[in-house]
């Protein structure tokens, strides 16, 4: 009979947890769990939601479906309009086009997505590889004199603002 009734328990309490999962209720979940395996579980969702807008805002960039993409960008365009000040400042796939096709912005194919760090559930910063126009590991190698360090990870940082996992970063820009 104990046995029963501790099984019910344990269902009803999934059951409640993956309720509020769905309900992007994970801030909640997390600050109030205290066992340490639920509250791994929100923050695996939370950041597995995170890399996938991550994935879908530069694969959108890299197949110049820019509407999409500006849908799934949070950060500025003030670079962006500076560089291009015909376009309207408002036009934010019109300001996306240009940086990838015109501006010098690496808009490349996504080759790996590592999680850096959980800031929180509702802040990613991941490590993102790309691959060149040869098929390999897009390598930066900045301009000589540069304090900069050659590298192939680049973060990107994915926020909920408003309800809405936004990516703050632009791809690297090479001139």
């Amino acid at each position: 009979m104990k046995t029963s009734k501790c099984i019910r328990t344990i269902v009803f309490i999934i059951f409640g947890i993956s309720v509020l999962v769905g309900c992007n209720a994970s801030e909640t979940v997390t600050e109030r769990s205290t066992d340490t395996e639920i509250a791994e579980t929100v923050v695996d969702s939370d950041t597995e939601q995170a890399r996938e807008v991550l994935e879908t805002y530069l694969t959108a960039l890299h197949e110049g479906r820019y509407a999409d993409a500006a849908a799934l960008y949070g950060g500025t365009y003030e670079a962006l309009h500076g560089m291009n000040p015909s376009v309207d400042r408002e036009d934010y796939s019109g300001l996306l086009t240009n940086a990838c096709e015109f501006n010098g912005y690496q808009c490349l194919a996504v080759h790996s997505v590592t999680l850096e760090e959980a800031v929180s559930p509702t802040e990613h910063v991941f490590l993102v590889e790309f691959v060149d126009n040869n098929g390999e590991v897009f390598r930066f190698t900045p301009p000589r004199g540069s304090s900069e360090e050659p590298r192939t990870q680049f973060p990107f940082t994915v926020v909920q603002q408003n309800e809405v996992l936004q990516v703050l970063e632009l791809p690297q820009y090479m001139s």
